[in-house]
């Protein structure tokens, strides 16, 4: 009789689901109160979106796979996840602060642009290697699963979410739900022993 392998859904896996959960839906957030927060609080153009866009792209290219190698020495996965979630609501919460103050420009937005994409890349590798290490041979892959399909979720429902917090809030002010989310998860992986 071969032993059965512990539930997915323990008190870790939980707290890593609830972190990721909340991080990409306030990303997705972010993906349509941004460049809105370009186009309406700063009269920005469709070209000043577009490089927008591009700046959130660039990290992508540059950092992948030198990150991915980084990330392998170092001795705490979740010290870099946290880090990284911390990194994120400083730059995408400066944008309401500046914005309040009066002081939001474009190449602000360029850079937290850039600042978040960067984070997202180094937290998705880290968050790669942390997760095996987390769930073990046979809860891998029901474990990424469902980590895929709240990246899925955060997708398709972030958009509205977005255009609800834009429409009551302001676009600037809607990106303090990211920052918030970016707090919540560090918060959350901070837990996870």
């Amino acid at each position: 009789m071969t032993a059965s392998p512990p539930p997915l859904w323990d008190r870790e896996f939980r707290l890593l689901f609830a972190a990721h959960a909340t991080s990409v839906t306030g990303t997705a957030v972010t993906a349509v109160a941004l460049p809105l927060t370009a186009l309406t609080t700063l009269g920005a153009g469709v070209f000043d979106a577009a490089l927008l866009a591009a700046a959130g792209q660039v990290p992508l290219l540059l950092l992948a796979l030198p990150c991915g190698a980084l990330v392998d020495r170092a001795r705490s996965k979740k010290a870099v996840m946290i880090t990284c979630e911390l990194v994120c609501a400083v730059a995408v919460g400066s944008v309401p602060l500046a914005a309040a103050a009066g002081v939001l420009a474009l190449p602000q937005l360029y850079g937290v642009a850039f600042t978040l994409a960067a984070g997202s890349v180094v937290f998705q590798a880290a968050a790669g290697a942390f997760t095996p290490d987390l769930l073990g041979g046979e809860r891998l892959v029901a474990g990424n699963g469902a980590m895929g399909m709240a990246g899925s979720v955060a997708d398709v429902a972030g958009a509205p979410l977005a255009g609800a917090l834009v429409a009551a809030a302001g676009a600037a002010r809607a990106l303090a739900a990211d920052a918030v989310s970016y707090l919540a998860a560090a918060l959350l992986l901070a837990h996870v022993r």
